[in-house]
């Protein structure tokens, strides 16, 4: 329990989910908004509605993850900024193209952002963010007025703290999602 106390089981259930990998980036947790909960979806369309309010002569904006949150997300922007459109969004993913899975998305969404003043970093890796600029892998550093994080989960500590699976690693299971290790764990 989170008090240290043991429980007795005969079966036990694992199902505690990921934590958000906002954590493994320097600066992320202090100046990005993790979009992947309501509150911060909701900080985060209050951010922009100010960021666009003000008078700047640019607004830059990066967004982090191009999976399902981050494609939400920027489906969202579109939908409320695109016929007064004044940020300079960039959009980071460290996979080459936006969810790989489904061909020819990329493309699409690309074409649907067409005449937006938005960059595509796809492929690279943040290493940290700061109060106003992204940097990136490749050694390149993004400007930002806003961050906005939805750059994915990880697996759950607890599991590899239970000697269930390697740290940072999903819990391997078999075909009935029962522990490799534990025959009394699903």
């Amino acid at each position: 329990t989170s008090v240290g106390q043991s429980l007795p089981y005969d079966e036990l259930v694992l199902a505690i989910g990921n934590v958000s990998s906002i954590n493994r980036i320097p600066g992320a947790r202090e100046h990005a908004i993790a979009c992947s909960h309501i509150a911060g979806a909701e900080r985060a369309a209050q951010q922009l509605q100010r960021l666009d309010a003000l008078n700047l002569p640019s607004r830059p904006v990066v967004l982090i993850g191009a999976n399902f949150v981050g494609l939400e997300v920027l489906g969202e922007i579109l939908r409320r900024y695109r016929r007064q459109w004044r940020f300079q969004l960039t959009v980071v993913d460290s996979q080459g193209v936006m969810l790989p899975t489904y061909r020819g998305l990329d493309a699409w969404l690309r074409e649907q952002c067409h005449g937006l003043d938005i960059e595509w970093r796809m492929g690279e890796k943040v290493t940290g963010i700061t109060r106003d600029k992204v940097e990136l892998e490749s050694g390149a550093s993004l400007d930002s007025r806003l961050t906005l994080w939805c750059g994915g989960n990880m697996p759950h500590p607890l599991p590899a703290a239970a000697g269930l699976g390697g740290a940072g690693q999903h819990t391997p299971v078999l075909s009935t999602l029962q522990s490799t290790q534990d025959p009394h764990i699903w």
